[in-house]
């Protein structure tokens, strides 16, 4: 990917996100929510989108932090931890690079995303974990070695690159 590419990538993730939380901050009141979009990719590195992975990995530690920091002031900080979800954002990464393993994960309704992460905003839930992939992810991130994981990634990426384009 190119490094502009990638800086943009930071600069959108986190410092924007950065940015747009410590602006509204001022402006919350006892018993507001706020939702971060973070990532199940934010939960372990990933084989292929090292910046993407550690910039959601970002997300979901300040996310993380700042639920713990706002909540004397009755402030909720929910870091929103989708598997993949069906928006744009395949169209784009598709741009900068190939897709074959994420390509063809089942892909969540982003409304069904958008209601949960309310819904567990609503309950003070730190993070939300729409759907059995997430939840699975979120347990198997915590038990597997980091190394082991992006072992299995690079096969699994691997065996459908060839897979779709044998040679």
């Amino acid at each position: 990917m190119p490094l502009g590419v990638e800086k943009g990538m930071i600069r959108l993730n986190c410092e924007a996100l950065v940015a747009v939380t410590h602006i509204s901050l001022p402006y919350m009141t006892r018993g507001s929510h706020i939702i971060q979009v973070a990532s199940i990719a934010g939960l372990v590195p990933q084989y292929n989108w090292g910046v993407y992975a550690a910039t959601k990995a970002f997300v979901h530690s300040y996310s993380r932090t700042l639920h713990a920091e706002l909540a004397p002031k009755g402030i909720t900080v929910t870091a929103l931890c989708a598997s993949p979800t069906e928006t744009e954002f395949f169209d784009v990464a598709a741009q900068h690079e190939t897709l074959p393993f994420f390509e063809n994960l089942k892909r969540l309704d982003a409304e069904t995303v958008a209601i949960q992460a309310l819904r567990d905003a609503k309950r003070g839930k730190a993070e939300s974990l729409p759907g059995v992939m997430a939840k699975s992810f979120k347990i198997v991130s915590k038990l597997l070695p980091i190394g082991l994981v992006l072992f299995v990634m690079r096969a699994l990426i691997k065996k459908e690159a060839t897979k779709n384009n044998p040679q």
